[in-house]
């Protein structure tokens, strides 16, 4: 219960601080997206799933991603709430800590789960992403939550909930969302697990069923196919990758690995010390090496490269950042007496950065890696 209390307190101590110090959102994605929430909130609701580029900034329908994501931020401005789109992106990340609680918990045992959260809110990615309007917070909420049902079969409606969370994940980030799918799968297929593969199957299926009706309205409202616009600039991506600059296409896996290295610390160092040290393997370390293999390879044929695409495996990192962690002597017992007290130190320390982000200028932070 003071989990839940200690982020209710969070959430509305960062959504003040915010609307209280009119922070405005800097980077381009962030500004874009939060543009087109705002727009949808002043049409009619059936015309929510085609919005339109902003003055300046494109033409015609906006089809780089589905809609989805950006209707809960709609309709919290509709309902006169400043600063909607990053109370959304708090929302999910807070969520995003609870079930990365969860899945380490699972996996390793609840210090190690308590460190793995620890690891992920002082983590570049985290610092950087906390105050913005992306998909991808969305992304890893589905992700995350997908692998904490997955990693645990004793939960109820474990088949409902992992297709609910896939379908998020691919509702809010399109084919990028699709490939939590396929980290999934490599991960029950390591765990034996014929109730989570028949949970994915049912998943792919939802998520194929979505597709289809979201196009079936796309046509109507709009008049023309989602689905053919978005699937031709994705496959070009490929395409490109695979017919043009060779050089450049092996050149993909270092840059990823290099900027998953980076964005997933502390986690990501620790986790190749385990590895390098032959150290057993553990379900932890399995799932980094299923989800950042997974990522990683798949992104490799893409020609565009963004650190961002790969945001769920620097996420998923944590976990066995987490386990290492919880070796230490000292640092286990800490967790061991404190416990109750630290859901409310991990939300005054994103209360801190979200202040030290506001209040400071953006260019001491830019050694955060922009996404």
């Amino acid at each position: 219960m003071h989990t839940w209390l200690a982020g209710a307190v969070c959430l509305l101590g960062l959504q003040t601080l915010v609307i209280a110090t009119r922070y405005e959102l800097r980077d381009a994605d962030s500004t874009l997206y939060a543009t087109i929430a705002s727009d949808l909130s002043r049409r009619p609701l059936r015309s929510w799933i085609a919005p339109t580029w902003p003055e300046g900034r494109g033409a015609g329908l906006f089809t780089e991603h589905p809609a989805v994501f950006f209707w809960p931020s709609a309709a919290l401005l509709r309902g006169g709430l400043e600063k909607a789109p990053l109370f959304v992106n708090f929302v999910c990340w807070l969520l995003t800590l609870h079930f990365l609680y969860a899945l380490a918990r699972s996996l390793a045992g609840e210090v190690a789960a308590t460190l793995a959260v620890a690891c992920c809110a002082v983590s570049p990615l985290f610092i950087q992403y906390l105050l913005r309007a992306n998909q991808e917070t969305a992304l890893v909420l589905g992700c995350t939550g997908a692998f904490a049902a997955v990693a645990d079969p004793r939960i109820s409606n474990r088949s409902l909930r992992i297709a609910g969370f896939v379908a998020l994940a691919f509702a809010a980030k399109g084919v990028l969302g699709a490939l939590v799918l396929l980290a999934l799968v490599v991960f029950a297929l390591w765990r034996k697990d014929r109730g989570a593969l028949r949970s994915l199957a049912l998943s792919a299926a939802t998520s194929a069923a979505l597709a289809v009706g979201y196009e079936v309205l796309f046509r109507r409202i709009s008049g023309s196919s989602f689905l053919l616009s978005y699937l031709d600039a994705q496959t070009s991506e490929v395409t490109a990758a695979v017919h043009g600059d060779g050089l450049r296409a092996f050149g993909s896996p270092p840059y990823y690995l290099a900027q998953w290295f980076w964005l997933a610390l502390p986690s990501s160092a620790l986790a190749l010390a385990a590895i390098f040290r032959r150290l057993p393997s553990t379900e932890a370390r399995t799932l980094g090496i299923a989800t950042t293999g997974s990522y990683l390879g798949v992104l490799s044929f893409f020609a565009r490269r963004a650190a961002r695409y790969a945001f769920p495996a620097c996420v998923l990192c944590h976990v066995s950042g987490g386990e290492e962690v919880a070796r230490i002597g000292p640092l286990r017992a800490l967790v061991v007496r404190h416990n109750v007290l630290l859901p409310y130190a991990l939300m005054a320390w994103l209360i801190l950065v979200a202040a030290m982000r506001t209040w400071f200028d953006p260019r001491y932070f830019r050694f955060i890696n922009p996404l």
